[in-house]
């Protein structure tokens, strides 16, 4: 019983001295403010009004608002190729086709009676040209000669049946021969074209002058 009353004494004491310790703490306080008050002149405030106009606003151009451009392509036009007209070609004119006329009718040669029959005779008296070089080169021989012969005596057809050995020679009375005339061959009297009559040549350097 005793200790209780004695420990809530002391706290007591504890509780007196620090309520002390903050009067005089704050008194001090009161005191140092009250000086410092007395020491620096009150500091006038100075209240003054401005009217603030509000600043014209300037007025701001819009900015041109640029369209896009709407590009549009035309259709392109479909040009024809140019038309060429095709070349001009003459007409041909075609002759009408020129009548026919009937073939002759085959000429019967006359029956001979009898069987004599009369070969054809050269009755031509030249004689063919000796070619210059077949005589400087001494060429001779005897060419051998078939030819048809018609009725009316003229040479029809002329063929080297043989050989002098000499092209030359042999040349030379082909076409001497091709001119040649003839009595024309007969059979029973009547004259008749004949072929493969001989006729020969003899080439000789006597003839051109040469001994």
């Amino acid at each position: 019983m005793y200790g209780h009353v004695r420990l809530a004494s002391g706290r007591a004491r504890m509780s007196g001295a620090v309520t002390a310790v903050a009067l005089t703490l704050a008194t001090g306080y009161g005191v140092m403010v009250a000086a410092t008050r007395s020491l620096v002149p009150p500091v006038e405030k100075i209240t003054q009004l401005f009217i603030m106009e509000p600043e014209k606003l300037q007025k701001v151009k819009p900015l041109p608002v640029e369209t896009p451009k709407v590009v549009v392509e035309k259709p392109r036009e479909l040009v024809a190729p140019p038309i060429v007209p095709p070349p001009q070609v003459e007409p041909v004119i075609v002759a009408p086709p020129a009548p026919v006329e009937p073939a002759p009718a085959p000429v019967v040669a006359p029956v001979a009676s009898g069987n004599n029959r009369v070969a054809p005779k050269l009755i031509t008296s030249t004689k063919p040209d000796y070619p210059l070089q077949s005589v400087r080169a001494e060429e001779q021989g005897t060419t051998h000669l078939e030819v048809c012969v018609t009725e009316a005596g003229r040479v029809q057809s002329v063929t080297v049946a043989q050989s002098s050995g000499h092209p030359r020679l042999d040349a030379a009375a082909a076409s001497w021969m091709r001119n040649a005339r003839f009595r024309p061959g007969s059979i029973g009297g009547v004259p008749q074209a004949m072929c493969g009559h001989d006729v020969y040549y003899d080439w000789n350097l006597k003839d051109a002058g040469r001994t």
